[in-house]
């Protein structure tokens, strides 16, 4: 390998490795790394950039006593794009310098930057020459690694804490974070916008206007014709948090971000858990999906149906609304009919819709669905019907199995005061119906047949509402 010795980190070696200072500052309680020529400056320490040091250095230690090295061995560190992979890396050579490791930093494909008891070198590949013996290489690789090593570690995503911390350190130092924040949000406010990517909270500053009628997106979030062309591939996400780095187009990570899907360090390829961290990404989705055609949505719906963050972001609205919407009247099925086949009862059509507190004064009309507030009642929403003389309780089923509690039913008829509130209680007829694609609302109920309430109490028959209906 060709050595030169003419270059910018002669003052990082010579400050860190032979006068052993300190690579680290504090400022209000924010560690970050001084700033040194031919580095980025102002780096933030996360507390994971320890854990994984003490991982490498190691591993290091415990194969720089061999004798013998045939195989260097490594340790992959991947993660979101822009979450700091690069600067971890800065992390890991001033920690080398200052503990006196031999250490290879790679500056660029062509570049290598040797630093040993021999000095701070520039050294420029040749016919892919190994570097000298017991030396830490530090790549940042890329996509371009063909042969990952077989331990992983995957880094978490960035707090707000973190993200607050940053911006209170470039303020410190005069580097700008906004290009006007009366016209524009800046990189703090986007983190609760976009998600916790640093790179894109500062990269699109600009992508996002304050205006009256409020934050306006530009490209690439107001686009995702690409991302979601494929709704099956875009189910499987959700329900699962797993898809392959194949088969991702260029906008999943500005919508999906992954945290480690298993304990570090892994082994293989690395496992990551895909979310969608913010109500504005969540909303994106939904503004496109609601926008497509309606089979298309319920090809997509579908594909969510197992999943109760998607039910609440998108399965139960997209029901509920076509349930008002509907032109036609809505087959219901009781379990225990002569003949499932046909339909036991209707609902609609024009549906009214109201939203409920949990405790409700006014009287119900006819013909209406009321939502309850979320996570108060063992059903999702209920219909008053067929001239105040039956009340239909939903659940939007999203699981294969659901067992109701008698006792939960008892509490929220009394909650809801149906009986104070219904004319003619004694003709009143009850049901408690489950909604899901296919033929998966049937077989819940079906798993629910033997429900029963006291003695005293009304009776509740339970049964099911197919979603897999045309008129979806």
């Amino acid at each position: 390998m060709a050595l030169e010795t003419d270059n910018i980190f002669n003052d990082l070696y010579q400050r860190v490795w032979i006068d052993q200072e300190s690579p680290f500052d504090e400022y209000d309680g924010i560690r970050y790394i001084k700033s040194f020529k031919g580095l980025p400056s102002y780096i933030i320490v996360r507390d994971e950039y320890n854990t994984i040091w003490e991982f490498i250095k190691g591993a290091y230690q415990e194969r720089a006593l061999e004798r013998d090295i045939n195989v260097s061995g490594g340790l992959l560190v991947t993660g979101q794009p822009g979450i700091g992979k690069t600067l971890f890396l800065v992390y890991a050579l001033v920690k080398a310098l200052k503990e006196r490791i031999p250490v290879s930093y790679c500056v660029t494909e062509i570049e290598i930057i040797v630093f040993n008891t021999d000095g701070c070198n520039n050294g420029r590949p040749r016919f892919q020459m190994p570097a000298p013996e017991r030396t830490l290489c530090l790549v940042d690789s890329g996509v371009n690694l063909t042969q990952p090593p077989d331990i992983v570690m995957v880094m978490d995503l960035w707090t707000k804490r973190e993200k607050e911390n940053l911006v209170l350190l470039n303020e410190k130092y005069g580097i700008s974070t906004s290009p006007d924040p009366s016209r524009y949000t800046t990189p703090l406010e986007l983190f609760d916008i976009i998600g916790p990517s640093p790179r894109n909270c500062f990269r699109y500053k600009s992508s996002f206007i304050k205006t009256p009628e409020g934050i306006k997106a530009l490209w690439p979030y107001g686009d995702l014709a690409s991302l979601l062309s494929n709704t099956s591939v875009l189910g499987h996400i959700l329900k699962t948090g797993i898809f392959p780095p194949s088969n991702q187009v260029p906008q999943f990570h500005h919508f999906f971000f992954g945290k480690p899907r298993v304990e570090n360090p892994q082994s293989g390829d690395p496992r990551f858990r895909y979310t969608v961290p913010t109500a504005f990404l969540e909303s994106c989705l939904y503004d496109y999906v609601v926008t497509r055609k309606p089979r298309q949505q319920f090809r997509f719906l579908c594909a969510l149906a197992s999943l109760p963050q998607a039910r609440k972001l998108v399965y139960e609205p997209y029901i509920v609304s076509h349930m008002c919407e509907i032109t036609e009247s809505l087959p219901c099925y009781l379990i225990g009919n002569p003949a499932n086949s046909s339909p036991s009862f209707h609902l609609g059509p024009g549906l009214s819709l109201e939203r409920l507190p949990l405790r409700q004064a006014q009287e119900y009309c006819d013909n209406t669905i009321y939502m309850p507030q979320s996570g108060g009642t063992p059903f999702d929403a209920f219909v008053i019907s067929e001239k105040i003389t039956r009340v239909t309780m939903l659940h939007f089923a999203v699981t294969q199995s659901h067992e109701l509690e008698p006792s939960s039913i008892h509490r929220v008829i009394d909650a809801y005061d149906f009986k104070g509130k219904l004319l003619d209680l004694e003709f009143v007829r009850w049901s408690f119906l489950f909604v899901a694609p296919g033929k998966g609302g049937e077989m819940v109920a079906g798993q629910n047949m033997k429900f029963k309430l006291g003695e005293e109490d009304v009776e509740v028959r339970i049964g099911w509402i197919s979603t897999d209906d045309e008129k979806y």
